[in-house]
């Protein structure tokens, strides 16, 4: 169960001027953002700079994994397109096994439908592609 306090109550214990310490998670989690939730969260921190604590020993969990945090947050991107990859490559090999089948029963127009079919899944690589292209900004600004 969660415990909640009403905003006001926050309020007042805001108003006292609390310490915040942040956690290594919380840390390592700007990472996993996007640069845009990244950059409002550090202006947040910014903001309570003279009432933010980060323990030595959050630091050092810190430097032990944040290589392979943003590894892991950086490679995610470039799944995605792979992925995508993968399956339409799979999708035009089963259709094409389909259409096989089809022309031995001389369907008619079935070859029109295997170009429209074949052209659709060409848009869609070309939309991953263009998604991969695009994502690599993305990739660089989190890593400033």
């Amino acid at each position: 169960m969660a415990y909640t306090i009403s905003f006001d109550t926050f309020k007042d214990i805001w108003d006292q001027e609390p310490m915040v310490v942040i956690d290594t998670n919380g840390l390592l989690s700007l990472y996993r953002y996007s640069p845009e939730t990244t950059n409002h969260v550090l202006k947040v921190l910014e903001r309570i700079f003279n009432n933010l604590w980060i323990p030595d020993q959050v630091l050092q969990e810190f430097q032990d994994n944040h290589s392979e945090v943003v590894r892991r947050e950086f490679s995610k991107y470039k799944e995605v397109s792979k992925e995508v990859e993968r399956i339409m490559l799979t999708t035009k090999n089963d259709i094409s096994k389909q259409f096989i089948k089809f022309n031995k029963f001389r369907f008619p127009k079935v070859n029109i439908l295997n170009e429209k079919i074949n052209n659709a899944i060409e848009i869609v690589r070309l939309e991953s592609k263009k998604f991969e292209d695009e994502i690599m900004f993305e990739v660089k600004k989190m890593k400033k």
